[in-house]
């Protein structure tokens, strides 16, 4: 956001902030125990290499993602003389009626719940990612909802600053709280926010390929053959380093 100048309009920051990242949060722990033991642990180490490789490797999955969907944008043709060009930093609701944030947040907002997706998969500790009905359900629903202000320009996505025109913009709680008392128009030299259909496509078929991506990430490098493999190999090299220690320190003992 710094780089453009931008930042999200208000209700982006309660969605992400206040609903997707809370509701994925509390949810994920909900998941249940799986009924057998598992043949090993789970990690204990918050700096290992079992979390850092999901923790690093998810990230950087987001911020390609991330990327490609701002490249695209600046791609297309319409948006070439529609680029953000404020630098007037000093009030916070100027900073969210363009593309550039409207494509950060439809992308990043669903990085939340799709983050949350790939961790619920528990590995060999937990039930079947199903059984976690209320993570399953709220991200489904939040899913909708957000593919919704994405793919339909309406009075609710213009809540959201999304596919909006003035036509369609309409007074927010937020709006009555802050002692504005009516609409904020939007507040660029186009009077909209509205993307081609095609382009709003797109973004979605992003965010399917990159919970797909962060998924098969977790399941099958993280905790399937791959991380396996590199675990078992960190295992070896672990227990070669303490026996060449304990050895020189044994060698030192002697020559004592």
């Amino acid at each position: 956001g710094a780089y453009y100048h931008i930042a999200f309009s208000i209700w982006n920051w309660v969605m992400l902030d206040g609903v997707y990242s809370i509701a994925m949060s509390f949810t994920i722990p909900l998941a249940k125990s799986a009924k057998k033991l598992a043949s090993s642990q789970p990690t204990s180490s918050l700096l290992g290499l079992h979390t850092l490789s999901s923790t690093i490797g998810v990230l950087f999955v987001h911020i390609f993602f991330t990327f490609l969907a701002l490249y695209l944008l600046n791609q297309q043709d319409w948006y070439k003389c529609r680029r953000w060009h404020g630098k007037d930093l000093s009030n916070a609701l100027n900073l969210g009626d363009n593309y550039e944030s409207s494509v950060m947040y439809i992308i990043m907002a669903y990085q939340c719940l799709s983050t949350a997706i790939a961790y619920n998969f528990g590995y060999t500790f937990r039930e079947s990612w199903i059984s976690n009905t209320w993570l399953v359900t709220l991200a489904g629903l939040f899913t909708l909802h957000h593919f919704y202000i994405t793919l339909v320009p309406s009075t609710h996505s213009c809540y959201f600053r999304l596919n909006c025109s003035n036509d369609d913009v309409r007074e927010t709680f937020l709006d009555r709280l802050s002692g504005i008392g009516n609409e904020i128009m939007i507040n660029n030299p186009f009077h909209t926010t509205l993307m081609p259909e095609h382009f709003r496509w797109i973004l979605v078929l992003i965010m399917i390929a990159n919970m797909i991506v962060i998924v098969a990430f977790e399941y099958f490098v993280v905790n399937g053959a791959v991380g396996k493999t590199l675990r078992r190999w960190w295992s070896i090299k672990s227990t070669q380093r303490e026996e060449l220690e304990n050895a020189d320190l044994g060698e030192n003992v002697r020559l004592l």
